[in-house]
C-alpha cells in the first residue's frame, strides 16, 4: 500500500511528529532530573507535586504535561523546580526546548507561506486562462 500524499502534508506530518518527539524526550530528561538527584535533596518536583506513590505512567503524563506547557511558553506554575539542580536543568531544557521549537514552528511557517504563495499563482494562471477563453 502506498499513499500518495503531497510535500507539503508529508513535511507537516513530519513537524508535527518532531513536536511530539520534542515533548517526550523532554519529558522524560525531567523525570530523570527528578530521580537523579546528585545532591540527595528530599525534595523533587515529582515528591513536591504528591506523585511520590504514583506510577511510572502517571509520572511520566506529568513531565509531559510540564514539557508541553513550558515549551509552548505558558507555563502554569502548578509543577517547578524545588532545588538548585532542578532549577539548572530546567533553565537548560527550556533554552534548548524552545529552540527547537521555534526552529520547527518556523519550518512550518514557511511551509505554510509557500503553500499560500502556489495557491495564488495558480488562481492568476486560471485567470489568465479564464480571461485568454473569454478574448478568444
Amino acid at each position: 500500500m502506498q499513499l500518495n500524499l503531497s510535500v507539503t502534508t508529508t513535511r507537516l506530518i513530519k513537524s508535527f511528529i518532531m513536536v511530539f518527539f520534542l515533548i517526550h524526550l523532554v519529558g522524560c530528561v525531567w523525570v530523570t532530573v527528578a530521580v537523579i538527584n546528585p545532591f540527595d535533596d528530599p525534595v523533587s518536583w515529582i515528591t513536591a507535586s504528591g506523585l511520590i506513590d504514583s506510577t511510572n505512567t502517571e509520572i511520566y503524563i506529568a513531565s509531559i504535561y510540564w514539557a508541553a506547557v513550558s515549551i509552548y511558553t505558558v507555563g502554569y506554575g502548578d509543577i517547578t523546580s524545588q532545588n538548585n539542580f532542578e532549577l539548572v536543568c530546567n533553565i537548560i531544557i527550556l533554552f534548548f526546548g524552545i529552540t527547537l521549537y521555534t526552529y520547527i514552528f518556523s519550518q512550518l511557517s514557511a511551509l505554510f507561506s509557500s503553500v499560500s504563495q502556489k495557491d495564488a499563482e495558480g488562481k492568476t494562471k486560471e485567470r489568465i486562462i479564464v480571461e485568454l477563453a473569454n478574448a478568444y
